[in-house]
């Protein structure tokens, strides 16, 4: 990276990761309602875990973009095939079924996505 072509523009640079699920254990003294820190692929992410973990239980945290559609794996499919649906804009998406899934299963769908970490200098 060039930094003085940065400095010139005031650029910055920005990390970006593909979504990724972060996986720690609950500290001991854990107090429920209140945030953890895990480490991110950039530096450190703070989240809340659910009330129902305890001290010492695994905490799994995606950090991903909410799912866009939870799907009906249809009789005539099977784990690797895949399933097509149109959206209410008309676009058709295709998507795979999941292994372990059969008909009557649902599973959920997650737009393409790369998530950044804005630099804390940055300006709007």
């Amino acid at each position: 990276i060039d930094e003085d072509l940065l400095a010139h523009y005031h650029a910055n640079v920005a990390l970006a990761t593909p979504p990724i699920e972060l996986v720690a254990y609950l500290p001991e003294d854990h107090e429920p309602g209140t945030a953890i820190q895990m480490m991110g692929p950039h530096g450190p992410v703070s989240f809340v875990p659910p009330d129902s973990l305890r001290p010492g239980e695994k905490v799994c945290y995606r950090l991903a973009p909410p799912p866009e559609f939870r799907i009906e794996v249809p009789w005539n499919a099977s784990p690797g095939s895949m399933v097509q649906f149109e959206r209410s804009d008309g676009m058709q998406i295709s998507v795979t079924v999941p292994p372990g899934l059969s008909t009557g299963d649902t599973f959920d769908v997650t737009p393409p996505s790369v998530l950044v970490r804005v630099p804390d200098d940055s300006l709007p």
